[in-house]
């Protein structure tokens, strides 16, 4: 198999890698970090989706139904907080599998999501609620959402309707709701959520992840969820996509985020998965890819450890409907933070089938 070459910085030697298994990833990193390729591009941002931050009305929480149109990843949500800025607020988010109604005093039909503490950016200003979870809705499946404070009121817009639709975007639909006092108590007005969903589209299924369900990590850095294992930044490197597979559109992109910041980092793709997907000691990580490699290019991580390749980058390579493809980035680690000392670490596997 042919690959591009990878050239260095302007007025440097050129020099060409032949990536060929887990052996190419030693020959990148045994150049030096100040390397560029035609491959490097701007972090991207993942999409989101709001309904709308002009409130008249408040409550503990807001249960509403979110309909997606594809299979999407929710990383994440932003709130109206009532209040004085720079207040710290506590709060849960819960879903269940279809919709909220007839299940608003019901706990145990609910399933706690995500719950912590952060920072309210004041009233009808987006406060993001820095949720770690990882929450998967499958295309054309309706999902409840409860989102509340346990202490303090959000904001809200009232509506005279119930089910209809507070916003949407070619991925997914936010419908109005109500408010309903802390916890699952008295219901209140149809009331619109005032909010922003942050997601990414699923495409394709990551594998060999750095956690307690794959192979544990090389001096036991293993960390949770759907990483890689753990990093110089305390977490594990999270390989994700935006876009579909569809050859036709084109639109597949990638994302690493926990990424040590301003380090090196490649997006590799091979034609099989190593160890059935369950990967192999490789530096401070899993080596989850084999088989004829592709590189496309370097980024560095930037000051926030995140790194992204557009579509246009990842279109170049011409896959062809039924081609399966397994991706996985590697990057170096931070003198003295990797925490087994080999100075580079992998982000978890991702499976693409490609499609029409």
């Amino acid at each position: 198999m042919k690959t591009r070459p990878l050239t260095r910085a302007q007025g440097a030697p050129r020099r060409t890698i032949l990536l060929a298994g887990s052996l190419g990833f030693l020959l990148y990193l045994s150049l030096d970090s100040g390397r560029t390729s035609t491959g490097v591009v701007s972090a991207g941002r993942p999409p989101a989706l709001t309904t709308t931050f002009a409130s008249s009305n408040s409550s503990d929480g807001h249960m509403f139904n979110v309909r997606p149109f594809k299979t999407i990843r929710i990383k994440d949500l932003s709130c109206n907080v009532d209040g004085t800025a720079n207040t710290l607020v506590h709060y849960k988010v819960f879903s269940r599998v279809g919709s909220y109604e007839f299940k608003t005093q019901s706990a145990s039909q609910w399933t706690l999501q995500a719950q912590g503490t952060t920072l309210s950016m004041g009233k009808n200003a987006a406060t993001s609620l820095e949720a770690d979870f990882d929450l998967v809705l499958p295309e054309g499946e309706l999902t409840g959402f409860y989102v509340t404070l346990t202490s303090g009121v959000f904001l809200s817009t009232d509506t005279p309707t119930q089910h209809e639709i507070a916003a949407s975007d070619a991925n997914l639909a936010i419908q109005e709701g109500i408010g309903i006092s802390y916890p699952f108590s008295q219901v209140l007005e149809r009331q619109i959520w005032n909010g922003t969903i942050h997601y990414s589209i699923v495409a394709g299924t990551p594998f060999c992840f750095g956690g307690p369900h794959s192979q544990s990590c090389p001096c036991g850095n293993t960390t949770t969820g759907e990483a890689g294992c753990q990093n110089g930044s305390g977490r594990g490197a999270l390989l994700e996509t935006i876009g579909t597979q569809s050859v036709s559109a084109a639109d597949l992109e990638f994302t690493v985020s926990d990424l040590p910041p301003n380090r090196p980092v490649l997006l590799l793709s091979g034609t099989s998965m190593l160890n059935g997907g369950q990967g192999a000691f490789y530096g401070d990580g899993l080596a989850c890819i084999g088989g004829s490699l592709r590189a496309y290019g370097v980024h560095f991580s930037g000051p926030h450890g995140l790194a992204h390749w557009n579509k246009a980058v990842v279109a170049q390579a011409g896959y062809h409907v039924g081609e399966t493809r397994y991706f996985q980035a590697v990057f170096r680690d931070v003198v003295g933070l990797g925490p087994c000392g080999s100075l580079f670490n992998l982000s978890n596997g991702y499976t693409i089938a490609f499609k029409p």
